[in-house]
Order: C-alpha cells, then structure tokens, then sequence
C-alpha cells in the first residue's frame, strides 16, 4: 500500500529544499525554467492543448489525442527531466491502437508550474487531475496508466487515491523504492560525505510530507494492477526506446 502521514503534518514543498543540508538548489529544483511546448504538427492524430489544475494550485500542461469507439484512454508520463513531447512515439503507437491518449508535463518540468521536483511524490497530484480530466471528458471508458521512469514513481505515489478508477499500470523503468531513488540523486549530485548529509535531509523532508520509503515501484503494491500490453505494442522498438 501507499501510505501517507496526516494531512495535518505535511510542508509546502517548495519552502522544503533550502532547509536540506547540505544540498545545492539543483537536488530539488527544477533543472530549467519553464518553456513553451506548442502543439505537435503529426498526421496521426488531432491534439488539444489543455492546462490542467492539481488540488495543490499547479497548472499542468497537456495535450489529448482523442481516439475512437471504446478504446481505452492511456494517460502518458515521461521521466525526470522531460516533458510531454518525448512520450510523442509512444502516443503514435497507442493511436493506431484506438486509443485516446493524454501526454502531460509533470510539475516542474516543460511548460507545467511549480519549482520543486522530489522524485515524483507531489507530482502524484498531476497524475489525479489528469485522471479526472479523463474521466470527464471520456466518462465510463477505461484508463491505463503509463509512467516512463520518474512518472512511473509518480503514477505509484497516486495509486491509493485512484484505486479502482484506473483499470492498469504500465511502468516502465521505475526506480526500485524511494529510499534508493534519493540516494542515486545526491550521490550523483554531491562529492562523498556531503552526499550522505544530503541524502538524510532530503529523506527527511520527503517522510515529512508524507512519503512512505519502502513502497517499492518495481514490485508494485494492492493498489497497483498490472495492464495487459496490446500484442503491436508489446512488439514495437519504439515503445522501449
């Protein structure tokens, strides 16, 4: 299970990252600002710019590709760093499947507000609004989930609050569990000593929001149903690039 703390003991996230020792703003800020992502111009589809409102006040970019009859609809999220435009080969893939496809930028990334990226623990409030978002613009038909890396961390962190309402996940690459996720960050980031000074504020704050360490996104959890991969798919270079 996902599990969180009280909502009552959760901090802004954004006030979090100059209290971490020892950890430079590029740990848990965004790595660039804002940009804009126009529409694509693709023969396999018609997009539909959206902005879409999380609970926590984000507006986060999209764009849907409606597709036909019953079909599912497949909400499609890239990994740290991205945006919604490296998910285009999948979502052309998807398309010529019939289903409806919703591309989003996770907060802090491409043209989605917000500064601060924490391995894809508030981004779960972007994963919720575009569920809704599908809910309503496609009522009753089903929806799988597909997170690329930090989106499928993120996709994890908002399976409790989804529960039945998505019928499957597709995670590609996530990280093993959340305490590994923040060790590579600050390993990577910060010479030795310093880096493990970091790693416990950054942990810290993390659980103080409400974040559970030892949800692994590999094994996955009851809330988290696996989706079966249409046979074209699961046969596509493409959608393993």
């Amino acid at each position: 299970m996902v599990q969180t703390r009280a909502a009552g003991s959760r901090r802004a996230p954004d006030a979090l990252a100059p209290r971490i020792p020892g950890s430079p703003s590029r740990l848990t800020r965004r790595s660039q600002p804002p940009f804009p992502e126009p529409v694509p111009a693709a023969s396999w589809g018609k997009f539909e710019p959206h902005r879409l409102k999380t609970i926590d006040a984000q507006e986060i970019g999209a764009w849907l590709v409606v597709g036909s009859g019953d079909a599912p609809s497949v909400l499609l999220i890239h990994g740290i760093g991205a945006s919604r435009s490296a998910c285009l080969s999948r979502a052309k893939i998807l398309a010529a499947q019939g289903c409806s496809v919703l591309m989003i930028s996770l907060r802090a990334h491409g043209d989605s507000t917000g500064d601060f990226d924490d391995m894809g623990y508030c981004a779960r409030n972007g994963i919720v609004a575009s569920v809704e978002f599908l809910e309503r613009r496609r009522p009753g038909k089903p929806i799988i989930v597909h997170g690329l890396s930090m989106g499928g961390a993120a996709a994890v962190f908002a399976a409790s609050e989804l529960a039945h309402r998505v019928q499957g996940y597709i995670l590609d690459s996530p990280f093993r569990d959340l305490k590994l996720a923040v060790r590579n960050r600050t390993e990577n980031a910060l010479p030795p000593l310093l880096d493990r000074i970091a790693y416990m504020g950054l942990l810290d704050e993390l659980l103080g929001m409400g974040a559970t360490p030892e949800v692994s996104f590999c094994a996955g959890n009851g809330d988290v149903q696996v989706a079966t991969i249409p046979e074209a798919l699961a046969r596509s270079p493409a959608i393993l690039s």
